[in-house]
């Protein structure tokens, strides 16, 4: 199965990080949307007074106005408030499900801070900490005490939350990410009890995910699944589709499925020329994928002269092809053909080039900004980080070499607005520290390098930064990752750069997959001494 592309910068990391911070709590209260903040004892001590009333719905209704729960504090704070043991110890486990509960009715009062809460858990396959999620909601649903409504109309005093459509295919699509086809049954499951009619995002998320998986039958068989419950097929869902079997080479089965969504397309839910060129998009990559180039040229002139209209990036993906064949030539006229057509090339269009060039060319880098220069794309930060990153992560001597010459550009200002900053060492880092193809001595020293530059040029590395290092060191397969990895946490502590719950949950977490319980636990300790408050995900762990 093809790579899907990725974001290589840093910035990237920093918006999933911010996003994070929003749905669990753990950024600064100043980003989290119309909250007021309360205490945690305050807080605790309202949730116990409305616990021993029975009164959970009033428990949502000052939750969903405030600051996230201090979950893991809860006994303590359970103590501080009362004194009798009988009472405490009644009290104790139902403050906890409240909590719970809570914080459920929380994240689904904010959809956009779920799904990105949810994205961030499956990106690091935390299924058992999505599945706890979905057991208070599923529990709010279809509990003997509902305090879920499926109809925003119904929304009231006893069922003060609204599940939207949306929610259902999150869940989905977060479970099939994480490969549990079990737990994304269970969903469709508690869908079929409170009879929702699965609708096409739905259907999409399943296809989307045994896409993801590789199992095209599967997909294939969601897909006659779906027709036959009377869905009508979206732009995505035949996107999805196709996906699925030019992965598995099935071209044939793919164009026929291609020509069908072009006869049908009139039918089709309305899809804005984006969407539609998502799909066209996907047929471009699909061709070339299974060495279909003469049939790929066939559909880029249709879509030339019948819409909907190429963009870069079909463009792009012809660079790539021809770049990975070393057919310079095509390359060259593909590259040639971007400005009459209206387009100009993007940071992957000259990466991709660069890369081509530097397997024949001395003199790449030098072209390639010439290039970009020529179509009105001067060279800048966001630029040439972008280019170092794919540079780096291309993994070879010629590319590895390449970065630092534009590194060393860059630092002597010949390019105006252009000076590296901290996305551009961060990236090259990130890099030397999973460099598995670099001997571990020469990764340390040009890691050496870029620090002794950060700190020359005074650079301050964010929280972002030491979250990126830190998950690099730990990704990686050197037997030094675990030692760099704290020496970069103690540089963060150093420079007062805030530890959150963020950090705390990749060391840990990080440590455990690479089998260092020992230091793990070290560092549990030291963070349970500063008397820093763990959310429940770290609690978790």
């Amino acid at each position: 199965m093809r790579e899907k592309p990725r974001s290589g910068s840093s910035a990237q990391s920093s918006k999933n990080t911010e996003a994070e911070d929003e749905a669990t709590g753990s950024g600064d209260k100043s980003k989290q949307p119309a909250t007021t903040y309360v205490h945690g004892e305050m807080l605790i001590g309202a949730i116990a007074a409305l616990a021993m009333r029975d009164s959970f719905t009033e428990a949502v209704e000052i939750i969903l106005g405030t600051n996230r729960l201090p979950g893991p504090r809860l006994e303590s704070l359970v103590q501080q408030l009362f004194a009798k043991p009988a009472l405490r110890n009644k009290l104790q486990d139902k403050v906890k499900t409240y909590v719970r509960k809570l914080e459920a009715a929380r994240l689904l009062s904010r959809p956009t801070a779920l799904g990105l809460h949810l994205n961030n858990l499956a990106n690091d396959r935390r299924d058992k900490h999505i599945q706890g999620i979905y057991e208070s909601i599923s529990e709010g649903l279809l509990g003997s005490q509902p305090w879920i409504t499926l109809q925003e109309s119904a929304v009231s005093p006893q069922t003060p939350v609204h599940l939207s459509e949306m929610t259902w295919s999150l869940f989905m699509t977060a479970f099939m990410r994480c490969r549990r086809t079990d737990l994304a049954g269970a969903v469709w499951d508690d869908m079929q009890k409170l009879g929702i009619t699965p609708g096409v995002q739905i259907w999409n998320s399943l296809i989307d995910g045994y896409v993801e998986l590789g199992d095209v039958e599967k997909a294939i068989n969601t897909w006659n699944l779906m027709i036959s419950q009377g869905c009508n097929p979206d732009a995505l869902t035949y996107r999805a589709m196709l996906q699925a079997l030019f992965n598995s080479h099935r071209s044939v089965d793919a164009m026929h499925r291609f020509r069908e969504f072009e006869q049908n397309s009139a039918r089709l839910a309305p899809a804005e020329d984006g969407v539609r060129l998502v799909v066209y998009n996907t047929v471009l990559s699909g061709l070339l994928w299974c060495k279909q180039e003469e049939e790929a040229r066939s559909v880029l002139r249709e879509m030339e002269t019948r819409g909907p209209k190429p963009d870069i990036i079909s463009i792009n993906t012809f660079l790539k092809y021809y770049a990975a064949k070393g057919e310079l030539n095509q390359l060259a006229a593909t590259l040639d053909a971007i400005e009459p057509a209206g387009l100009k090339g993007d940071v992957f269009t000259f990466s991709i080039v660069l890369s081509a060039l530097l397997k024949v060319r001395d003199d790449a880098a030098d072209t390639v900004i010439k290039l970009m220069q020529k179509q009105g794309l001067e060279p800048n930060t966001a630029t040439l980080s972008a280019i170092i990153d794919h540079l780096m992560k291309t993994q070879t001597a010629e590319s590895f070499k390449t970065a630092f010459k534009i590194l060393a550009r860059m630092e002597s200002n010949e390019f105006a607005n252009a000076a590296p900053n901290e996305v551009t060492y961060t990236s090259m880092l990130a890099s030397l520290h999973r460099a598995d193809w670099l001997d571990s001595d020469t990764a340390r020293e040009y890691t050496r390098i870029i620090w002794d530059k950060i700190t020359s040029r005074r650079v301050q590395p964010s929280r972002v930064t030491y979250h990126v290092l830190l998950k690099a060191c730990l990704d990686g397969s050197s037997a030094g990752g675990t030692q760099e990895a704290l020496r970069y946490f103690r540089d963060m502590v150093s420079r007062r750069v805030r530890v959150t719950a963020d950090t705390w949950y990749i060391l840990l977490h990080k440590l455990m997959k690479r089998q260092e319980w020992e230091i793990a636990i070290v560092m549990a300790r030291e963070m349970e001494d500063s008397g820093f408050e763990p959310n429940p995900a770290l609690a978790d762990i």
